[in-house]
């Protein structure tokens, strides 16, 4: 077993090593590689990226909640093939529902995203 002091210098030795091979080693040889494949790939354009303006919501109808989630679900469903932006900033604006009293944030409104997670998990909800 190496001591406390052979270890340390163990370590220098190997930062050493790694400051003689520099930049020029086997980072740089990956890095022209990658170009390499990329030139054969021909890898120019920027994949289309949809933002969240463009998705379009797609509520299932008929489900029958109470409480937080009638609230939530009525809310859901005036946004039915509406964006899914249009819905988030609805929601924002005027929550349908604030924590419990049982809760450590009681009082304060519930998160949006949170609720549209849920019905999307549970299939209510698409986009």
């Amino acid at each position: 077993m190496a001591t406390k002091a052979e270890r340390k210098e163990m370590k220098l030795a190997a930062a050493e090593q790694v400051m003689v091979a520099g930049p020029t080693s086997e980072l740089a040889q990956a890095a022209e590689r990658v170009d390499q494949l990329a030139e054969q790939l021909d890898v120019t354009e920027q994949p289309v990226v949809a933002s969240p303006q463009a998705a379009i919501l797609a509520v299932k109808p008929g489900m029958v909640y109470r409480g937080a989630r009638a609230q939530w679900y009525a809310l859901l469903v005036q946004y039915d093939g509406k964006p899914v932006w249009d819905f988030l900033a609805a929601a924002q604006a005027d929550r349908p529902s604030k924590y419990g009293a049982r809760s450590k944030l009681c009082g304060t409104p519930e998160p949006v995203k949170g609720w549209l997670r849920f019905f999307t998990r549970t299939g209510v909800a698409k986009y």
